[in-house]
């Protein structure tokens, strides 16, 4: 398995992904999540935009003018960060937008369900995606009252179909001990039985009955 070299080990590439691929399984959460994250970033680069330097104060509200400004037909003559009466809006921190109070959210609803809405068909489209391409790696199946962990017949991953069956092999053991411990449990006492068999056969004491 590992063998010394100068000031080391070397050890097998099989050996070492597969150890790390036990150690580390495959995470879909978080796959998914990337996946959706590497949506939208592809989305925004298609668009033409001119990218500008964000202020401090209010960001995202800053994002969101140049985003319609960049979107509209008709150019603003001047830009709203540029204009003197909403300069501070920007450079300001008692000015700053916060965008978990009622307020905000009561007012700013269209603009919040229409982000929720982009985000939920974004992951549909990942997971439409990875029903396509993504194999299905694990399966659930009951084996006498256990619940395994079972990789999929198409699925070509040697590291899951090996961990299943030391899983099957595992819970056939722990069957056959529980088994023998009841059988030995349930097995009758035999010295007592050698001593007190024969002595009712030579002392051939008729039953006694309640005679009235």
């Amino acid at each position: 398995m590992l063998t010394e070299y100068v000031h080391g080990y070397l050890l097998d590439s099989k050996l070492y992904y597969k150890l790390k691929a036990l150690s580390e399984p495959f995470d879909y959460k978080e796959y998914k999540k990337e996946r959706i994250a590497k949506k939208l970033e592809e989305k925004t680069a298609e668009r033409i935009t001119i990218k500008k330097k964000l202020p401090k104060v209010n960001k995202t509200f800053a994002a969101v003018i140049q985003k319609d400004e960049n979107q509209s037909k008709h150019p603003k003559t001047k830009e709203i960060m540029e204009d003197d009466r909403f300069k501070e809006m920007f450079f300001n921190e008692e000015f700053e937008i916060n965008q978990e109070s009622d307020d905000f959210r009561r007012l700013n609803r269209r603009r919040m369900e229409e982000r929720v809405d982009e985000e939920k068909s974004e992951e549909d489209e990942v997971i439409d995606e990875d029903e396509e391409i993504v194999p299905k790696l694990k399966k659930k199946r009951k084996f006498e009252g256990e619940l395994i962990e079972e990789p999929d017949e198409d699925g070509e991953d040697k590291i899951f179909k090996e961990r299943f069956e030391e899983k099957v092999e595992k819970v056939k053991r722990v069957r056959n001990k529980e088994k023998k411990s009841k059988i030995l449990k349930q097995k009758p006492d035999l010295v007592g039985r050698r001593t007190a068999v024969p002595m009712q056969r030579f002392l051939r004491k008729p039953k006694l009955y309640n005679q009235r």
